[in-house]
């Protein structure tokens, strides 16, 4: 897929990564990636005569379109993480069919396995220190700033109704705030990913529910997208301008698929 064919919601989260590296190869990928998850989620009928690819594609399209959306991030937080990895499964003696130790974990690299007490205490070692996207650390020195340089140079009129209510979370909330809502959708997503129900899908995930689901995970992803290209200490970061169109082209999309 040609980079040009990324979906706005893929060139927020990965920002401008033209410089040939590794770290943009990684990123390309994974923006092209979630394209085709977007793409396919799209191609779903949430109206009229229930669609039964909904109930079973929906809540697998909404969980890759959030774990994808977060390894885009959590790649240009943390090069160090996705670079390592990338060489682990180039390698010859990577095994498919044997379980990886070191995959991108939903507990461990997105949201962190516990929360942090006393972050800044002088004994603590580096190795328990955790490096989630969401976590304790990259809450106070990443978020936090960051949020508070979009919401400073936030262009008059931009960012449509998200950013109304982004305005509405203060820094000091935003990361539990994001964490929250995320765990809920993952949970819910995964519910149909993994097949738990003896009952039909269709009870939880109707095509309202589904589209409830899609909706969430794209605004958390956009959301932190916005936010990211705020920051001061990441790669490829957007101008606030572009990041402001990619932004409101995603919610366009969202909003006419629920209209």
């Amino acid at each position: 897929m040609a980079s040009g064919d990324v979906h706005p919601l893929g060139r927020l989260l990965g920002g401008n990564w033209a410089t040939a590296s590794d770290l943009s190869t990684i990123i390309e990928y994974l923006a092209n990636t979630l394209t085709g998850l977007i793409s396919q989620a799209t191609l779903l009928d949430f109206g009229g005569q229930s669609d039964p690819r909904v109930s079973i594609l929906g809540p697998y399209l909404a969980r890759g379109i959030l774990e994808v959306g977060f390894s885009i991030l959590l790649a240009r937080l943390d090069p160090f993480r996705v670079l390592v990895l990338r060489q682990i499964q180039q390698s010859s003696d990577y095994e498919i069919e044997v379980r990886s130790n070191c995959a991108l974990q939903w507990r461990g690299d997105f949201l962190a396995d516990e929360k942090v007490i006393d972050p800044w205490k002088s004994t603590r070692k580096s190795k328990d220190m955790t490096r989630a996207l969401l976590g304790d650390y990259h809450d106070q020195v990443f978020w936090r700033p960051s949020l508070v340089n979009l919401l400073d140079g936030a262009p008059q009129g931009r960012g449509g109704q998200w950013l109304t209510e982004l305005r509405l979370i203060s820094p000091e909330g935003f990361a539990a705030n994001i964490r929250s809502r995320a765990e809920r959708a993952y949970t819910a997503c995964s519910k149909g990913v993994h097949h738990e129900f003896v009952i039909p899908l269709s009870a939880y995930y109707d095509s309202q529910q589904v589209l409830d689901l899609l909706t969430e995970v794209v605004e958390l992803c956009a959301t932190l997208g916005i936010v990211m290209n705020s920051a001061s200490h990441v790669p490829y970061c957007l101008k606030i301008e572009e990041a402001f169109d990619y932004l409101e082209s995603v919610e366009k999309q969202i909003e006419e698929m629920n209209a």
